[in-house]
């Protein structure tokens, strides 16, 4: 049976960032910081999660139906905007559904202090050069809050933004700066063709989303190495080993920090800067 619709208008309906995970012999569930619920009255069959993601794979161009695993996104008038990720284990199909806000979120509606969102912002835009690691909380919530912090510099500062990102999860509008954001399988192959493509046209700051090895961080650093300000995500698996490498490979200036995030409360965030 292909859920896809009804599971569609179950995410549309939150106003926040919802997930629900798909696997043959379970429910749905929905995952959250809490934890995660069921939904649903029936468990999934094999060809139920297949139908599902053939449904879910239709709305975009970039995964062939076949595929044994990938990430895509799209979006939906008046639901949403979604991001899709599968794989196959043992030869049958789970899924993870995103649904992601049509707006980014401000920086002070994702902290448990929100009065420390001015401070970290003026830190953020105080940075023109070097690199800058957002690691912890989840891969989401360390998306989530990248995206805020350019949010606010969209608003607030004249600059050139340059986002590539497998999937990209929100449409960040020119404002005060000008933004491009080249999606990986759509617009280019992988992370070195969308920096080439970036340092092409001379951006003022580049956003790289989970950067998972040690071959996509070389090439950060030639982005730091043209003085362009780079700021990047590292899922928290990856994190140690990443991280240590940059600091041995970069020089101490060039690293301008090491943010961490925690989960305090449910969902909202708290900041360890180093």
């Amino acid at each position: 049976m292909n859920y896809a619709p009804s599971i569609l208008d179950y995410l549309a309906q939150s106003p926040d960032l919802t997930e629900v995970l798909l696997a043959p012999g379970s429910l749905p569930m929905r995952r959250d910081p809490a934890g995660m619920t069921p939904i649903g009255e029936a468990s999934l069959t094999e060809q139920d999660v297949r139908d599902t993601l053939t449904t879910l794979i239709a709305h975009t161009k970039t995964i062939a139906p076949n595929a044994k695993s990938g990430v895509f996104s799209f979006g939906i008038p008046q639901r949403g905007r979604f991001r899709v990720g599968f794989l196959t284990q043992r030869g049958t199909y789970a899924a993870s559904i995103l649904k992601v806000p049509f707006e980014v979120p401000r920086l002070a509606d994702l902290l448990a202090e929100p009065a420390e969102a001015e401070v970290i912002e003026q830190k953020f835009t105080s940075f023109r050069s070097g690199l800058l690691l957002i690691t912890g909380g989840s891969p989401l919530a360390a998306n989530l809050f990248a995206y805020a912090l350019l949010r606010h510099c969209n608003e607030t500062e004249q600059r050139h933004i340059f986002i590539i990102e497998p999937g990209i999860t929100f449409l960040l509008r020119h404002q005060r700066s000008l933004v491009l954001q080249c999606e990986i399988g759509t617009d280019v192959e992988d992370v070195g063709q969308g920096l080439r493509a970036a340092l092409h046209l001379n951006p003022d700051l580049i956003y790289v989303r989970d950067i998972t090895n040690t071959r996509d961080l070389d090439l950060l650093s030639r982005a730091v190495e043209a003085q362009v300000f780079t700021l990047a995500t590292i899922p928290i698996l990856d994190a140690a080993a990443l991280i240590t490498r940059g600091r041995e490979d970069l020089p101490g200036h060039s690293v301008r920090g090491l943010w961490h995030l925690d989960h305090v409360d449910g969902e909202k965030l708290r900041v360890l800067m180093s």
